[in-house]
């Protein structure tokens, strides 16, 4: 996707951003950043240089390669959880990967879309 707009990185607060031409907008922030001040990345998973996002970012990269890896234990009806062997039984409907008992809670989430 390409943009019309400019890079705002490093703007902020009386201070102007970068100013070139944007080549896409990033995917947390939604703000439009130039090559040099983000990374493309494939399925349009286009991250700007800002801290927050680059965090994010990470976190993902990092939640994705976990996954990855316990998966295997998934595929031979192990718990998800990399210390444990026993049998998987509850279904986590978050990561969708099976878990012991011992594993797995419950966790209420409040709706605050009113």
């Amino acid at each position: 996707m390409t943009t019309r707009q400019r890079c705002t990185y490093g703007g902020g607060f009386l201070r102007r951003g970068c100013g070139r031409a944007a080549v896409t907008d990033c995917v947390y922030c939604a703000r439009p950043f130039c090559l040099e001040h983000g990374e493309r990345g494939a399925d349009y998973m286009d991250v700007c240089a800002r801290k927050n996002c680059q965090h994010k970012k990470v976190d993902l990269d990092e939640h994705t390669e976990w996954k990855a890896r316990v998966e295997l234990s998934n595929r031979v009806s192990v718990c998800a959880d990399e210390s444990c062997e026993e049998r998987m039984r509850h279904e986590c409907s978050r990561c969708r990967l099976f878990f012991c008992a011992e594993h797995v809670r419950e966790m209420r989430v409040r709706d605050t879309s009113r």
